[in-house]
């Protein structure tokens, strides 16, 4: 089973198009769904071909429900997860991750739930909203994953976590 995962970015200028996305900082995993185990080892962006970048997630075929797991160690781009996907059979996905703000000074202010983040993130008028789409993605990322324990998931828990603290954003929130 193979799950064929390419990366793109929306260029700046208009009118914005998606071009692949080089970073080799970009991290990929495919984890079940129901128990967030790995189904494959990590691995990193890379060239598949001219201008198209991203990896292909190996693991053995089974009747499982998975998601793959997307995390940018430079904290430049969202981390992302793309959930409900079948075991059984061969996948391609095209995802556009978003570059995230910078980092933030003074954050979002307090928020004490899910609900008020997402309000918060929505309406911070210092991100555009592309800005606004990354955070909110690595927010649902964290939540997406926060419950496993396999040490490979762990490290993007600490990216996920890292990058939302440096933009004021809580992560013990969620």
């Amino acid at each position: 089973m193979s799950c064929l995962t390419k990366l793109y970015e929306t260029t700046a200028a208009a009118p914005s198009v998606h071009v692949g996305l080089p970073a080799s900082t970009i991290e990929l995993v495919a984890v079940d769904e129901a128990t967030l185990a790995n189904c494959c080892n990590v691995v990193t962006n890379a060239s598949l071909g001219v201008g198209t970048y991203g990896a292909n997630l190996n693991f053995l075929t089974a009747s499982m429900v998975y998601q793959v797991v997307i995390v940018d160690t430079a904290k430049i781009y969202a981390g992302a997860t793309l959930p409900h996907l079948s075991g059984a059979v061969n996948g391609s996905l095209d995802v556009v991750l978003h570059k995230l703000p910078p980092l933030a000074k003074g954050g979002i202010g307090p928020a004490g739930t899910t609900a008020q983040v997402r309000a918060a993130v929505t309406n911070f008028p210092r991100w555009n909203a592309e800005e606004r789409q990354a955070v909110l993605s690595v927010v649902s990322a964290l939540i997406a994953v926060r419950s496993s324990t396999a040490p490979q998931l762990q490290k993007f828990i600490q990216i996920y976590e890292t990058t939302l603290n440096d933009r004021g954003v809580d992560p013990g929130v969620f």
